[in-house]
């Protein structure tokens, strides 16, 4: 009798044992799980504010100033997003290297950190949403406002280049108009709403100056009289276009075709002036990647999410670090707008330039 109590009492031990792994292994399933669906859900909030912010930046170009200037201060948290992306990437790569080892502690705190970067987002994206909307009612009734208003009619004088006054870029990049205010120019700025599709068979390079000329002329149709910068840039990598990624899955796709390649960057920019005048120049970039592993590009993601960059790096920050070589005539075209030949134009043009 003694002996059967013994090997019920070990039975019933080893059961104990048992439910109690199973109960762990559940545990650090389901951590895993939140962790993984919790990535995935934060991701899709970027992509959500992201969409939103563009399209704040959007409407921001075509209302009056002081209704732009409060939807500009609205948009100021980029920042934020940049570093819920960063953060992001490194919960993903934290994942895939610690997931299966981590202890359950580990697990707890990982999903805790992750909640609370994915209720900071959704935090975001709801601030967001509030100013979107205020910056929708605000442009009605400014719009409605000016057309009780009668019309204004306001002494006009010729503005020559010389002035440095009716110059417009024709685009919403912040990238491009960081580089015209380089050349230390008075500029305003309006993105285009051109279809940035290739044609059939169209080469890198011809789709560029295309697309460069299209945007200058929908920015100079309204504004015959003034001088308007037009750029695109096309990236090729091995006869394949790699646009602006706008995605990590997408991102990780590009840099890892451009392992070991070569990617030719054609740049265009096209200057459209007064009574027809006009200008284009398309500078090429051959940028030599390193050969990238998986571990590599998740690194770089993590530190700099270049998601509307196209290529998915850039080449003025950390992104230097994927290189091995860049053959270029104008190192200012792989950013997106070439200096040296717009420099060119538009001291053709009459603008006083060093």
């Amino acid at each position: 009798m003694n002996i059967l109590a013994i090997v019920l009492v070990v039975l019933a031990l080893v059961a104990v044992v048992v439910l109690l792994k199973h109960r762990q292994v559940r545990l650090r399933q389901s951590a895993l799980t939140h962790l993984l669906t919790g990535a995935d859900e934060m991701e899709r909030l970027l992509s959500r504010t992201r969409e939103r912010m563009r399209a704040m930046e959007g409407v921001v170009q075509r209302v009056p100033d002081d209704i732009g200037a409060q939807a500009r201060a609205s948009l100021r948290p980029d920042r934020q997003v940049e570093e819920a992306l960063k953060e992001l990437l490194q919960h993903r790569l934290w994942i895939q290297r610690h997931g299966a080892s981590a202890s359950q502690e580990e697990l707890d705190a990982a999903c805790i950190a992750m909640d609370q970067a994915r209720d900071r987002i959704s935090t975001e994206l709801a601030r967001l949403d509030r100013a979107g909307a205020e910056l929708d009612e605000a442009t009605e009734a400014a719009l409605a406002a000016a057309e009780r208003e009668p019309p204004r009619t306001a002494p006009t004088r010729q503005m020559t280049p010389r002035e440095g006054r009716g110059l417009w870029l024709a685009s919403g990049s912040a990238y491009r108009a960081g580089l015209l205010g380089r050349l230390g120019l008075a500029f305003e700025s309006e993105a285009p709403d051109v279809d940035e599709s290739p044609l059939p068979d169209e080469p890198p390079r011809e789709l560029a100056r295309r697309l460069a000329h299209l945007k200058a002329a929908a920015v100079h149709a309204a504004r015959p009289d003034a001088w308007v910068i037009g750029s695109d840039q096309v990236a090729d990598c091995a006869g394949r276009i790699l646009g602006k990624p706008m995605t990590l899955e997408a991102a990780r796709g590009q840099l890892a075709a451009s392992s070991g390649q070569v990617v030719d960057f054609h740049t265009a920019v096209c200057l459209l002036g007064p009574d027809g005048l006009h200008q284009a120049h398309c500078d090429l970039t051959r940028v030599r990647f390193r050969a990238l592993s998986a571990d590599v590009i998740e690194r770089y993601l993590a530190q700099e999410p270049a998601l509307d960059c196209a290529g998915s790096f850039k080449a003025e920050g950390l992104g230097i670090t994927l290189f091995e070589a860049i053959e270029s005539r104008d190192p200012t075209a792989l950013v997106g707008l070439p200096l040296i030949a717009l420099a060119r134009m538009l001291r053709s043009a009459g603008l006083e330039l060093p």
